[in-house]
Parts: C-alpha cells; sequence; structure tokens
C-alpha cells in the first residue's frame, strides 16, 4: 500500500479516536507511531523525487551544453565532490562512480554556475549531499526520465544507474 493511501486512514483514525467516547490507551500510542512513520515517508518520497528531478534534469542539461561549457561543469563538480571529501581529485581526473552520482554533482555544479534546467524542473531541488540523495536503482529516477521523454528530450542513464530502465 502506498503512503499517499495511508493520509486518509490516519486522518480517519485520528478523527475517530477524537470523537469516541473512551477509547483504549493503546490507541494513542499507535496513532503516534502511524503518524511518525506517515511523516517519515513521505518526506523521504519527497527527497527522493527531488534527487530524481535533479538527476535527469542535469542530464538532460548537459547534454544540450557545449563542449567547453561541458567540460566547466565539470571541473565545478569535481571540485564539490573533493570539497565533500568524495573520490575525484581536485582537478577532475578521476570518473564518478555511476551516472546516478555523477549528474547529481553535475546538477549541484550546474546551479553554482547559474545554468537553469531545460526540463522535468524550473529550478535546481536544494540536494546537499549527492552521494546519499537517491539510489542508483530507485524508480523514481524511471519515472521521471519517462516525463523527460513525455517532454520531448532524450535522457539515458546507463542501465546500472536506473534499475528498471529495461522494463519499457
Amino acid at each position: 500500500m502506498t503512503p499517499l493511501l495511508w493520509i486518509p486512514l490516519v486522518a480517519l483514525a485520528w478523527y475517530r479516536y477524537a470523537t469516541e467516547d473512551w477509547v483504549a490507551p493503546w490507541m494513542f500510542w499507535g496513532l503516534i507511531v502511524a503518524t511518525a512513520w506517515l511523516a517519515y515517508t513521505l518526506f523521504q518520497a519527497a527527497r527522493a523525487t527531488a534527487a530524481a528531478s535533479n538527476l535527469v534534469a542535469a542530464a538532460a542539461t548537459f547534454a544540450k551544453l557545449s563542449t567547453e561549457r561541458q567540460a566547466e561543469v565539470h571541473a565545478q563538480a569535481s571540485a564539490l565532490q573533493y570539497r565533500a571529501g568524495g573520490t575525484a581529485s581536485p582537478d577532475g581526473a578521476n570518473p564518478f562512480e555511476d551516472d546516478a552520482q555523477r549528474y547529481g554533482w553535475y546538477a549541484l555544479a550546474m546551479e553554482d554556475l547559474g545554468i537553469e534546467p531545460v526540463c522535468v524542473i524550473k529550478g535546481w531541488n536544494p540536494i546537499r549531499d549527492p552521494f546519499t540523495a537517491i539510489r542508483a536503482t530507485h524508480p523514481y529516477i524511471d519515472r521521471t526520465i519517462r516525463r523527460a521523454r513525455k517532454e520531448g528530450f532524450e535522457v539515458s542513464l546507463s542501465d546500472a544507474t536506473a534499475g528498471v530502465l529495461g522494463k519499457r
């Protein structure tokens, strides 16, 4: 069951708890736990959606840039990753671990350089750490790629990055 379907159920349970004459004491604590779980799950989903949107928008935007501008973005992303304690060297010689991490850092670099995304989102989402923002096989990446393709942008990531791309 998706978290969105839990919203009316939890709201109805709180309503019932508030309007009943007598309610078992454990119901209050059950509602607290259910509400905390729902809030956490919705927060994580919003965070993953923002990260997937940044990732796909960065891939589409990077593909549209000139070669010189791509080199500038790569150098900025490598410098950002190096300052964050990543594996890249300050001169940008080392590659990123996968496309999800690479385009996550490219999104941060393009935001720093003032480059606006070309699809999916109007502006870059505030993602602090591409190392932990989204797993490379998260299904939201595939959904966002489909959305970008509907907008007319051909975005592709390696099959290892988007784990469900082969299911089209």
